[in-house]
């Protein structure tokens, strides 16, 4: 059997081009036909259906049933069809919610790493401000009124909070901290401890004059009957204080502590000279001249400080 001759060749090769591309066309269109029916059929939630969402963190505040009502219409698609970051969107939607990490876990799992938002302070009546001074408005009933209050005009919650910190570190070494801290539209500060006194410091020096404060208040908390209310220290060599009397619990307890304290100095006195008993005499009633040095104070503490 002889062989074709090359010319014979080259024309049998391209009888069979037309066979070879239509063989190509058509497989092409096979393997498209079947990843579209493919890609459909997988995309059928009931051939993949997602069927448990797992929610992880540590929620203090947020309820998992708030949480997983917010996602129910992002997770409807099946497993493979299901857009992870259209359920990041609606679960980071929620006021409480800060960061929300979400990914797959075959074979029917949606598993949700929430991380809560961690409050600072509250931020007005209605809002609260974490750390990194964003603002975010919960629920009224959710809000925990234990936490400091902040109040400042729109755009101060980044040096709102920085003041606070200031403050706290200043007053934690008096066993104070701050409850209030109010930042006006001219920019003034106004301070209140958590043991009420309010202190206002103007618009410059907030850390100078709030240190002042407190190195005057170390020296006079446990030398005088009364309480602070409010104190100004908006002066530049001074401050102006306004007292108030304690309690009367408070007040009723240092009289019985006198009371004892009298009886046991006239028992000591019987047993000494008749002139002990005439000084001791003068000084029987130490509440007049208490309350007169007491007005005397009010009056010369302003005096000498605010000269």
């Amino acid at each position: 059997m002889t062989e074709p001759s090359q010319p014979e060749a080259a024309a049998m090769g391209r009888d069979w081009q037309p066979w070879l591309r239509g063989l190509r066309v058509m497989v092409s269109l096979f393997l498209v036909l079947a990843l579209l029916l493919g890609v459909r059929w997988l995309s059928d939630p009931s051939v993949s259906p997602l069927r448990l969402a797992r929610i992880e963190g540590d929620l203090r505040h947020l309820k998992r049933a708030d949480l997983e009502q917010a996602v129910a219409a992002s997770i409807r698609a099946g497993f493979f069809t299901v857009d992870v970051q259209e359920v990041k969107r609606a679960a980071e939607a929620l006021p409480w919610v800060e960061r929300v990490s979400v990914r797959r876990v075959w074979p029917d799992t949606l598993h949700l790493w929430v991380q809560e938002q961690q409050p600072l302070a509250r931020w007005g009546e209605h809002a609260l401000v974490n750390p990194r001074g964003q603002v975010f408005r919960p629920e009224p009933a959710s809000i925990p009124q234990r936490l400091p209050l902040l109040h400042g005009p729109e755009g101060s919650a980044a040096e709102l909070i920085q003041r606070y910190r200031q403050a706290q570190a200043l007053l934690e070494g008096q066993q104070m901290a701050v409850g209030q801290l109010h930042l006006s539209q001219r920019h003034s500060w106004r301070l209140q401890t958590d043991t009420g006194i309010e202190v206002h410091l103007g618009r410059e020096g907030f850390g100078q004059r709030l240190g002042r404060w407190l190195q005057v208040y170390a020296r006079l908390r446990d030398s005088r009957p009364q309480q602070m209310q409010r104190v100004d220290m908006r002066y530049h060599n001074g401050m102006a204080v306004v007292w108030v009397d304690p309690p009367a619990e408070t007040r009723l307890e240092s009289n019985r502590d006198a009371e004892v304290a009298k009886g046991r100095k006239e028992r000591r006195i019987e047993k000494n000279s008749g002139a002990e008993t005439v000084r001791a005499s003068r000084s029987a009633n130490p509440r007049l001249s208490l309350s007169m040095r007491v007005k005397r104070a009010n009056f010369a503490y302003f005096a000498i400080f605010a000269s």
